[in-house]
């Protein structure tokens, strides 16, 4: 992806694609966050998924984008068109291995936030969400937890 992509700058809350549209390319956060999210019909949103560096997002597999993806923070990613993806997969067993990874990991995580969202407390989802984004983000002994993400945000997504 990285010799076939294009590295874009996205600024704070600027939309990266909306629902709806043509799924042209498939993302991969350098810098920043990104988040995914749906607005419904009585106007509410939902924060569906938070990407953060190294994660690739946008990789659909129907023909129009599901959610829409926002920087929370000014972002730096790299944008791979569609068709460079499937180009690279075919023949390669290796690689749609670790895309049909991917597609399994982005499953189990929106189970684990339908059951978070079913079963427990506001404090508990609060809970988890901190563990959660810590064990995604632990490097060594470092005990900080860097968040670039709003209040209205982690409500959103809670």
């Amino acid at each position: 992806m990285e010799t076939l992509g294009t590295t874009m700058r996205f600024a704070r809350n600027a939309t990266i694609y909306s629902k709806g549209d043509a799924a042209r390319y498939s993302f991969k956060v350098i810098e920043g966050a990104v988040r995914l999210s749906r607005i419904f019909a009585d106007g509410r949103r939902q924060i569906v998924n938070f990407f953060l560096p190294d994660e690739t997002f946008g990789i659909e597999l129907s023909e129009e984008y599901t959610a829409t993806a926002e920087a929370v923070s000014d972002v730096l990613a790299l944008r791979c068109p569609r068709l460079c993806i499937s180009q690279m997969t075919e023949g390669d067993p290796d690689i749609s291995q670790k895309r049909l990874a991917m597609f399994s990991r982005s499953l189990a995580a929106a189970e684990r936030h339908v059951a978070m969202l079913g079963h427990q407390s506001a404090k508990e989802r609060v809970a988890s969400f901190f563990m959660a984004l810590e064990m995604q983000r632990r490097s060594g002994d470092q005990h900080t937890l860097d968040l670039p993400l709003s209040r209205q945000d982690i409500a959103d997504y809670l």
